[in-house]
């Protein structure tokens, strides 16, 4: 079903998207398909595309070292990250997404960039390379 809406949303801006348009995508790029990546690659033939790649913190790092029970409102799970390895793999497996959506943003002549949920969007958007062009 995420592929059928994503296929809509491309054919949708290449209809409305006119030669020379900066298109800004920001998504997690968590389910960042083959098909997708072959949308973004016809896209960047007419368009400055920048990839905003929106992640919380949480996602990059866990939180200090400790005992944490988390829940969805009706089960409980405790977990710890005191673990050094635990906490070097988390950090590894968010940085492995990043680094393959900004590999493909490099093949295909896309400007990348990261935005923390904490972060404030405007000074990131005022900052993007794609601003500069």
């Amino acid at each position: 079903q995420q592929q059928a809406s994503n296929k809509h949303l491309f054919a949708h801006l290449r209809r409305v998207a006119h030669p020379g348009d900066r298109i800004i995508f920001i998504s997690d790029f968590v389910d960042f398909s083959h098909q997708a990546q072959n949308h973004f690659r016809a896209l960047s033939l007419h368009h400055d595309i920048l990839c905003l790649l929106v992640f919380d913190p949480l996602e990059a790092e866990l939180p200090p070292p400790g005992q944490y029970t988390v829940t969805d409102g009706q089960q409980f799970h405790t977990f710890n990250t005191q673990d050094n390895t635990l906490r070097q793999r988390y950090r590894q497996q968010f940085q492995h997404r990043v680094d393959l959506v900004q590999q493909l943003c490099h093949q295909h002549n896309l400007y990348f960039q990261t935005l923390a949920t904490d972060s404030n969007i405007l000074q990131t958007l005022q900052n993007s390379p794609l601003k500069a062009r």
